[in-house]
């Protein structure tokens, strides 16, 4: 059993060249074809069995034919392997409904069997969406306690002891002062981000985030830049692109303002001059005098303001570009010094808007760079731990408890217990101040009805598990066997 002490070190298995091409070829081809048979049932050659939208005159179409092109031509020739009807507990094992289809994907139709599989398509890393257990248990008393649903929000008559303590139980978890929970995970982010940042922020996107969070940035007016995935060097460099735009914008402004100032003064003592001389030499001299300073503080501004300005960027320019030496210099070493200690393959994060959710490449922020980063540049981190919470981490408390780092380093906490809890809905933890914020601000928690009272007894059940609170080692067992074993 490996501590996690060593270097963190994530390698991924590049695609051949011969395959990627083999591949591109392959979907052109299918595109070309499918273009064809559009073609081909346009004049009636072919029968067309999608579905379509009846030409009705002085309406506007609702769409284009083109924008269900792929679900046409593509999506349909492996239909057979998406939208599987289960006639079972999507558990460990479920029970798959058996469908064939007479038309190559466009109808099918059930044959009445039913095919045991085991379950390698969900996100149940832990094992606790079962339909028995003491999760289950629980959940049905709750059932019969508060029934199934709540019919309000929170801030009327959907506020609930449960959902006390769930809100308790999430942040003595995470380790925070505070936590909200939210009945739905996609609007834990896409809805609480407006009421965090607005128009003149920052946000530093990964180009591989999630949709919740590319939502979120995008309503909340922000300035977004993305950087290349996983790659804490394409942080630094934007962050200094920034501040160089910045400088060059105000050293331009101040040059720009003396200049300006000087001629105004130029002028007036001119005029002045002109208006008490007694001959009419006055005003020629006046004129004469003002274009000579005029073209002297052009002069000024290209001998002496444009080296300043050039002068200033290059500082800048240098200070800032250390950074990322530094970080080139730790490419390599994640653990920087931190000790570690935890496995997993997901997690997310987000840094004044630096977001980053990886659940198809399975990579792993690196986070103790980032809170550098972060107390350098005096940003605020987002950490989005839809995947990781409850799954890595010596206590299962996420990437946060992988890399052995303070939770209070992170400004704001969230997380689904969509994945490892078996439930539904979300979460934010951070402090107190943060969580009354989002109470009156956030449209996920004013505007939606309550949790689910038997959605978050699950969670409460299996966070009590996984915390060692249900007075077993279940939780331990689970994730972590050589803990008992040693």
């Amino acid at each position: 059993h490996s501590q996690w002490q060593d270097d963190f070190h994530e390698s991924f298995e590049e695609t051949p060249l011969l395959v990627a091409i083999l591949t591109y070829l392959g979907y052109a081809l299918l595109v070309v074809i499918g273009q064809i048979r559009d073609l081909m049932r346009a004049y009636g050659i072919e029968k067309d069995k999608s579905c379509t939208e009846p030409k009705l005159e002085g309406f506007v179409p609702l769409f284009l034919s083109w924008e269900s092109f792929y679900t046409r031509n593509l999506y349909r020739r492996v239909r057979d392997c998406w939208n599987r009807p289960v006639a079972s507990c999507a558990g460990v094992r479920l029970d798959v409904m058996e469908r064939t289809s007479p038309d190559f994907g466009w109808n099918f139709q059930l044959t009445g069997k039913k095919l045991d599989v085991m379950n390698f398509g969900s996100y149940n890393y832990l094992g606790f969406a079962e339909s028995s257990g003491p999760c289950a248990n629980a959940v049905h008393d709750v059932v019969q306690k508060y029934g199934v649903g709540v019919c309000a929000s929170r801030q009327e008559m959907g506020y609930m002891d449960i959902h006390k303590e769930l809100d308790e139980l999430v942040a003595e978890y995470l380790g925070v002062e505070a936590a909200m929970t939210v009945p739905m995970g996609f609007a834990t982010n896409s809805l609480n981000m407006p009421a965090l940042v607005s128009k003149g922020s920052l946000i530093l996107s990964d180009e591989l985030n999630h949709a919740s969070l590319i939502l979120g940035s995008r309503l909340t007016g922000a300035v977004i830049r993305t950087f290349k995935h996983n790659v804490v060097v394409g942080l630094v460099v934007i962050a200094v692109a920034e501040r160089v735009v910045v400088v060059v914008v105000v050293a331009v402004g101040v040059v720009v303002a003396i200049a300006v100032v000087v001629k105004i003064v130029v002028y007036n003592s001119s005029v002045r001059g002109g208006n008490s001389s007694s001959n009419g030499s006055g005003r020629t001299s006046s004129k004469v005098i003002l274009v000579v300073v005029a073209v002297a503080v052009v002069v000024v501004e290209v001998v002496v303001a444009v080296p300043l300005v050039v002068l200033l960027v290059l500082v800048v320019v240098v200070v800032e570009m250390s950074a990322v030496v530094w970080a080139k210099q730790t490419e390599n070493r994640a653990t920087l010094d931190i000790p570690s200690r935890g496995s997993g393959r997901f997690c997310a994060i987000q840094i004044s808007g630096l977001k980053m959710v990886w659940i198809m490449e399975g990579s792993i922020v690196r986070l103790p760079e980032v809170v550098r980063l972060k107390q350098k540049y005096k940003a605020y981190i987002y950490l989005d731990e839809a995947h990781s919470v409850g799954a890595m981490g010596p206590h299962g408390r996420g990437v946060v408890d992988y890399f052995g780092l303070d939770p209070k380093s992170i400004d704001i906490m969230m997380g689904t217990f969509t994945k490892s809890f078996g439930s539904a809905g979300g979460y934010i933890g951070g402090s107190k101040r943060l969580i009354n914020h989002l109470k009156v601000h956030a449209h996920s928690f004013i505007y939606s009805t309550a949790m689910s009272p038997p959605v978050a007894q699950q969670v409460i059940s299996s966070m009590r598990i996984i915390m060692g609170k249900d007075g077993t080692q279940e939780g331990l067992l689970t994730m972590f066997p050589w803990e008992i074993c040693a």
